[in-house]
Parts: C-alpha cells; structure tokens; sequence
C-alpha cells in the first residue's frame, strides 16, 4: 500500500462531487473559508492502525476526515444544502461506479479502482446550521487497505 497514492485516489473520487466550488487537501478552519469559495471540501488525515486477521496479513484502516463548509445567504437556511453534501460524499465511496454503473445500489463500496479493500463512511458530525448562514460537517472516511 502507498498512502499518497490511496490518498489522492480519494481526493479525486471526492473531486467528482458537484456542486463544490473549492477543494483541498490541507484543511482550513471554517472561520478562514469566504462565503463565495463555499461549499467547500478540503480532506484530512486522521489516525491510523493495523487489523490483523488470524492467519493473515495485516491491514491498514486509515482514518480520512473530510472537512465540509457550506453557506447559504437565502431563506431556506444551511443545513439543506449541508444535508445535500453529506450524502453526495456518502455517495461518492459507498458505491463503486465501475461496479454499479446505473446506479442500482448494490451495495459494493469503492475499492478506489483497486487500491483499498473498501472506503466507508462510518461518522457524520454536523452542526446543523447552528453558525448562521454557515454549516458544518466532519465527515469520518474508514479506508481498509493492505499494508
């Protein structure tokens, strides 16, 4: 396993999001994101460690966390298009579209092209919208790979 090669095979997976208007991969404070660079993604590195299985080799679940700030000046408030964002990541690494090009929901997570055994999404924090015309979200992504 490579972890910039994992790491930037997911970033682009979560480059395929529409709608995001800037992307990153070094994470900035929501208070340091301008209303018009938003919705905004930017991907962390969590932690990481190793799940042996008896009689197997190791494998690595690394922990991904995807930074995502939104702002609504409208009326109907931030948290839909949080709501919005949220599934579009769970989306883009809980189905493979190599696998279920239609879109039929199989159920087969992403490999990342065969990188990783599979991405997850395991948490969701939000805010709600509780900062205004602002909202919040740390999204957990659990990557299994082989070490």
């Amino acid at each position: 396993m490579n972890r910039e090669t994992v790491t930037a095979a997911l970033f682009e997976r979560l480059k395929t999001i529409e709608g995001i208007l800037t992307f990153g991969r070094k994470p900035r404070a929501w208070e340091d994101v301008a209303a018009a660079e938003c919705p905004a993604l930017f991907l962390g590195v969590g932690s990481s460690n190793t799940v042996t299985p008896v009689g197997q080799y190791p494998l690595w679940q690394i922990e991904y966390l995807v930074y995502l700030y939104v702002h609504e000046g409208g009326s109907i408030g931030p948290s839909e298009q949080l709501n919005r964002y949220c599934d579009a990541i769970a989306d883009a690494v809980n189905r493979d579209p190599a696998l279920d090009p239609a879109g039929m929901g199989t159920g087969v997570a992403t490999t990342l092209g065969g990188l990783v055994h599979s991405v997850e999404v395991p948490s969701i924090q939000t805010d709600e919208g509780s900062f205004g015309d602002r909202a919040v979200a740390l999204v957990t992504l659990s990557v299994l790979a082989a070490g």
